[in-house]
């Protein structure tokens, strides 16, 4: 019977956690949360390494360029 109040608990508290709002639950699931500006300059960046590579073939060469926008974004 104890065993089972635990896990009851244990199951709300866990189930809380992944539908609650609180920032730090939040950054303890998902990391930390962009700036409208740095998802802009990730959009675009991926955008950019999407006209020039294919993702899934030629993933190293995409990943470069999307790299190389960051830093010249600053990020």
């Amino acid at each position: 019977m104890k065993r089972f109040f635990i896990l009851v608990i244990s199951f709300f508290v866990l189930s809380g956690c992944m539908t609650s709002r609180d920032p730090l639950v939040w950054f303890w699931n998902n990391g930390f949360k962009m700036s409208d500006k740095e998802r802009e300059a990730y959009h675009t960046c991926h955008d950019e390494a999407h006209k020039l590579y294919d993702y899934k073939t030629q993933s190293e060469l995409w990943y470069e360029v999307v790299y190389k926008c960051l830093e010249e974004k600053g990020y």
